[in-house]
């Protein structure tokens, strides 16, 4: 017991002093950018150690205090600083707090989709780095499970045995299929002058995949319960922090849905930002959807402006083209770092992963009057 003790505390040692080592190896803006998440104490222990040359015995010991000092960081500190480092060491580019985050929910999103490329990424890396692929297979496995049940009951289907999985797949392709086909008639509709609302273009497409996926029974009752699960969405981590800062920097913050003004309501009420927005807004008014240039046109005149004073956030790129398109500037947020920008639309003014990120950059954007 006393050896295999020894081996194993031989074992963490060492994985802090390779972590080290590939620390004080980096250069550059990965450097700076990993040691903008390190104290000061570890921040000079890595810079001394880059001033003595490799052969130097010197470099060596200074090299065991950097992980010295990663070991007794905690747990959440040192987790953070070696996803950087990691990072930094696949070539990703230059490491901060963001893209420690961003490569580990990629990597996420990756393992739960089955996605090959990032599933092998993940099991790919070395032992050492503390990756328990055993442990990491059956976590992935059961949020798989867990999430195909979900799915599985959002649309009806069956909560047990094997066709858990299938459900929750099929559940996944239905919902993609239902919002492209309502998508598809709101533009339509508006192409052609005429206009129906969200509610009633979304319902009937519900009815019709239900009754294709075989769901025969009280249809009417299940359509209610997805598009009432409308009511009750919330927003993204990353929109309150967002919201708050751009009070702070003194950006008025607006919403404009294809839906009912009532949810994007509903949605800031329940999380008690709607102090933080000016007015929302949707396109009853317009009688037309997104991306006629007709909606941002209105959204800039309710907000008193002219349209290239207004920046539109946006996850779909119909959408951030729409705008563009319309005078606007416009920025694409991609929360999963992985969605690529359809080349056949026109450009956003920046891309970023989080609103709070989009603040960082936006005083450069804002128009000078």
């Amino acid at each position: 017991m006393i050896q295999s003790l020894l081996k194993a505390n031989k074992r963490e040692a060492r994985r802090w002093t390779d972590l080290a080592e590939q620390l004080c190896g980096l250069g550059g803006r990965n450097l700076a950018a990993v040691l903008s998440l390190a104290d000061e104490a570890l921040s000079d222990a890595v810079q001394v150690a880059q001033r003595i040359p490799r052969r130097n015995q010197g470099r060596r010991r200074q090299v065991n205090l950097v992980g010295k000092l990663l070991r007794e960081l905690p747990d959440a500190e040192s987790g953070r600083l070696e996803a950087a480092v990691q990072s930094a060491v696949l070539g990703r580019g230059p490491s901060d707090s963001h893209s420690a985050e961003r490569l580990a929910s990629n990597w996420y999103r990756g393992l739960i989709a089955n996605d090959q490329a990032a599933v092998s990424e993940v099991f790919e890396l070395p032992l050492e780095w503390g990756a328990d692929h055993q442990e990491l297979r059956q976590l992935t496995r059961g949020a798989q499970q867990e999430l195909a049940e979900e799915e599985a009951r959002a649309l009806g289907g069956k909560d047990s045995g094997g066709a858990k999985a299938k459900a929750g797949a099929k559940g996944t392709k239905l919902r993609r299929v239902w919002f492209a086909r309502v998508l598809r008639d709101g533009v339509s509709l508006s192409i052609t002058q005429h206009f129906a609302p969200f509610k009633e273009v979304g319902e009937y497409h519900l009815r019709a995949l239900l009754t294709e996926a075989g769901v025969a029974d009280d249809i009417d009752t299940k359509a209610a319960e997805v598009l009432g699960a409308f009511d009750e969405v919330e927003p993204f981590d990353d929109v309150r922090p967002g919201l708050a800062r751009c009070r702070e920097a003194g950006i008025q913050v607006a919403t404009m849905t294809n839906g009912s003004v009532s949810i994007s309501e509903g949605c800031l009420r329940r999380a008690s930002l709607e102090g933080l927005v000016v007015k929302a807004m949707d396109v009853t008014a317009v009688q037309r959807w997104k991306p006629a240039g007709a909606v941002y046109a209105h959204v800039a005149r309710e907000l008193g402006l002219a349209p290239y004073q207004v920046m539109l956030a946006a996850v779909h790129p119909f959408d951030t083209h729409g705008a563009k398109a319309a005078g606007l500037q416009a920025a694409f947020i991609d929360r999963s770092g992985r969605q690529e920008y359809p080349p056949f639309y026109l450009s956003p003014d920046i891309t970023v992963p989080s609103i709070p990120t989009l603040v960082d950059h936006l005083e450069a954007f804002r128009p000078h009057t």
